[in-house]
């Protein structure tokens, strides 16, 4: 008599308890954390593109006579960096968190540097706590944290 079994249906946990067959049976993300990644590289982006191709432009309209173009192309290119961050992320690529991490250090000293307030400085590092929280969010009891590799 045959084995009435299917072993690729059977699911198998590792000691830390992670799946094993992640690879094969990908676990899908909470549609959440799906709607904030999406959310947080679209906005990324446009300050992405803003600040390296509309710098001059910014300047202009912004009024501001102490902040120069090359603050905005600075903070376009922060962006850049946290835009890749965030798409690792969506990746599932760990490494994407600390890029996004090493991003908001930037941001914050930049914005820091040229409005000497510190919740300027702090509030990429709020974005940073919010975007790990909301990594925390699970979909049948995996988070999206543990499904980073």
């Amino acid at each position: 008599m045959s084995n009435w079994t299917d072993n690729d249906n059977i699911e198998q946990v590792d000691k830390n308890g992670d799946d094993l067959h992640l690879d094969k049976y990908p676990a899908k993300r909470h549609g959440c954390v799906t709607a904030w990644l999406l959310f947080s590289l679209i906005v990324t982006a446009l300050g992405a593109i803003m600040g390296l191709g509309f710098s001059d432009l910014i300047v202009k309209l912004d009024g501001v006579e102490n902040i120069q173009s090359s603050y905005y192309i600075f903070t376009g290119a922060i962006a850049l960096i946290e835009g890749v961050g965030l798409w690792m992320i969506w990746k599932k690529r760990k490494w994407g968190f600390h890029v996004v991490v090493i991003a908001a250090m930037f941001s914050g000293t930049l914005s820091y540097l040229a409005s000497h307030e510190w919740l300027s400085f702090t509030s990429p590092f709020i974005n940073v706590f919010l975007l790990y929280m909301i990594l925390q969010i699970a979909r049948g009891n995996v988070t999206a944290w543990s499904q980073l590799k």
